[in-house]
């Protein structure tokens, strides 16, 4: 097993962050001292783990210093990117139209019997809730001047 980092590994390696908007982040003693406690803990219980964390922390605090200089560089990496279409939120909001209209439908079935007249009032308030809540959808959908947006997570 791997010997314990330094105790002051991250504290000395913890920089203070000039942000873009010309404001800086400093990390205050607390959070180092849990940073240095955490570090300290994943390299006496998993080297490998601790070897990858400390080169992603030195990658983002880099970046973050890099941002400082290139406003227009994204310190957060993203992981996928997709193109939301606007005939896909539409068909979205017809879909959450038609289980609205299918789970009022069941609950209207429910409302035949005694027993199930509680559950059938429950049903028919969800399908037209969902249902009400796809015609919002479709509405402003078809109300915005857009055909597609990239989003990134």
């Amino acid at each position: 097993m791997a010997s314990p980092p330094p105790a002051t590994a991250i504290s000395t390696q913890t920089p203070s962050i000039a942000l873009p908007d010309g404001t800086e982040y400093v990390v205050d003693d607390s959070a180092r001292e849990q940073l240095t406690a955490a570090q300290q803990e994943l390299a006496q219980s998993d080297p490998a783990a601790y070897e990858r964390t400390m080169a992603l922390y030195a990658k983002t605090v880099a970046e973050l210093q890099s941002n400082s200089t290139n406003a227009s560089h994204s310190p957060v990496s993203t992981n996928a990117c997709i193109t939301v279409t606007k005939d896909a939120l539409r068909a979205f909001a017809w879909i959450a139209i038609a289980y609205g209209g299918l789970v009022a439908a069941i609950g209207g079935f429910a409302d035949a019997t005694i027993v199930g007249l509680p559950a059938g009032a429950v049903l028919n308030a969800l399908g037209i809730g969902t249902g009400l809540l796809g015609n919002v959808l479709l509405d402003r959908v078809n109300a915005l001047p857009w055909s597609s947006k990239q989003v990134c997570v």
